[in-house]
Formats: C-alpha cells, sequence, structure tokens
C-alpha cells in the first residue's frame, strides 16, 4: 500500500547504528523536516540482527496513518473520518487462550537472551537500546479494565552511571520506561495504584503488532481502542 502511494523506500546505502553515532539521528531528522516517506534500511552497519530491515518513519505523517488504516485520501481528511467516528467500532475476534499464535514458539531458562532477540540499534546521547514497537496490556488493579498503550522498553546495557550490567541481567531483563510516566497516563495510573495496594502490576507485552494495533494504541481514544484496531474505513473518503 505505501510503495504503490510513493510513500516507502528503501535505502541500500550503509548506515551506522553503533553507540554514539549520529547517522540515524541525522536521518530521522530529515526525513521529518522534508516530510518525508517510510524507509527500509537494508545496510545497517554494527548491527546485531543483519538479516532483520530496520523501518524508520511508518507513523511520520498523517497521510501514512491513513494509508495504514485503507483510507486511501491524499488530504489529512483521511485521518479526521477515521477519529471522528461516532457508530461503534466492529469487535475485535478473541482467540482461545490456549490456542493464541504466540505460544506456538516457547523460549525458556538459558535460551533466553535478548540480545540476540531484538534489533539493537543506537540514538545519539541514549545509554540504553530502545525496542519500540512493543504494545503494553495490563488491568487497572482496581476495577480490572483493560489498557493497551504504546510504550517504549529498552534492553540493559548501562547503569545510570555509565557502567556495563552484568551478562546475565543483560541478556534477560529489560527496562521499562512506560514507568516514567506519570499517573496522568493510563499505564502510569495503573503503577500508581498498584503501588498503593502494595501489589506487581502484571503487564503483557507484544512486538511487531498490526499497524492498526499500534496507530490505536497511541490515541486518545479512552475506550475501546481493541474495536477501533478493527475499524474499516468508510466507502468514501469526501
Amino acid at each position: 500500500m505505501l510503495e504503490e502511494h510513493g510513500e516507502m523506500a528503501t535505502i541500500d546505502a550503509e548506515l551506522d547504528v553503533s553507540r554514539e553515532n549520529t547517522e540515524l539521528d541525522a536521518l530521522t531528522r530529515h526525513l521529518q523536516n522534508t516530510d518525508g516517506p517510510a524507509v527500509i534500511l537494508a545496510n545497517l552497519k554494527s548491527y546485531n540482527t543483519p538479516d532483520i530491515p530496520i523501518i524508520n518513519n511508518l507513523f511520520g505523517s498523517r497521510k501514512r496513518v491513513a494509508l495504514v488504516l485503507g483510507e486511501t485520501t491524499s488530504r489529512a481528511a483521511g485521518w479526521k473520518n477515521i477519529t471522528a467516528r461516532n457508530e461503534p467500532w466492529p469487535g475485535p475476534v478473541v482467540l482461545d487462550h490456549r490456542d493464541v499464535p504466540w505460544k506456538q514458539i516457547v523460549i525458556k531458562g538459558g535460551d533466553i537472551d535478548l540480545r540476540r532477540a531484538f534489533p539493537k540499534v543506537w540514538f545519539q546521547g541514549k545509554r540504553q537500546v530502545y525496542v519500540t514497537t512493543g504494545l503494553s496490556f495490563a488491568h487497572d488493579p482496581e476495577n480490572r479494565a483493560d489498557n493497551m498503550g504504546w510504550y517504549r522498553y529498552g534492553l540493559l546495557g548501562l547503569d545510570p552511571e555509565g557502567n556495563p550490567y552484568p551478562e546475565k541481567l543483560q541478556a534477560r531483563h529489560m527496562t521499562a520506561y512506560a514507568w516514567w510516566n506519570t499517573p496522568i497516563t493510563d499505564i502510569g495510573l495503573h503503577f500508581y495504584k498498584a503501588v498503593q495496594r502494595n501489589e506487581p502490576l502484571k503487564v503483557a507485552i507484544a512486538f511487531q503488532n498490526d499497524p492498526a494495533l499500534s496507530i490505536a494504541a497511541g490515541t486518545t481514544i479512552p475506550t475501546g481502542r481493541y474495536e477501533a484496531a478493527g475499524l474499516e474505513a468508510p466507502a468514501s473518503c469526501e
């Protein structure tokens, strides 16, 4: 879809994504400043998973967001049509929890190594590697209402003093930047309530989701984000 509308390009030139390098920063800023397309980065230097390309600037314009959701209008009106819909959203398809796809492959014990499982690229000045495609799912500790939010996570690399964490910690743990959010955000409020109740907040994280799910998770829709992710675009954008 994006290629058909000139909104996706592939960059074969080598790009260095090692720690403290600025090439990825410069490319991202250039794409944003020039209203550039989404890009597939296929030739990355100092990259731990060379068989997995990186996509940058996927949601960098309202037009691309609309295209991802099935709108073909060339104007921002497509996104406005989607968010302004008043009729009920289509309900999600609920699968039996005993037979969901993510249970087909289970990694346990010593086979777990997050450093190999996730692509590692760096932005200048960042101590950690960010994993930015993860969606967080949690229940409000008081009323058990569902929450789906889009927050970034990081792989343990350096502590606040700049020293490396032990190898075992790096292989098995992530830092949850979601918890930096204040209680004005959904996940921040849930975490605050869990702390007040002296109980853990159980969170499931899903990576590489359908773009519509990611968009719904990043909206300000107070309820019904699951339903919003299953929306069908209207027949006409005008």
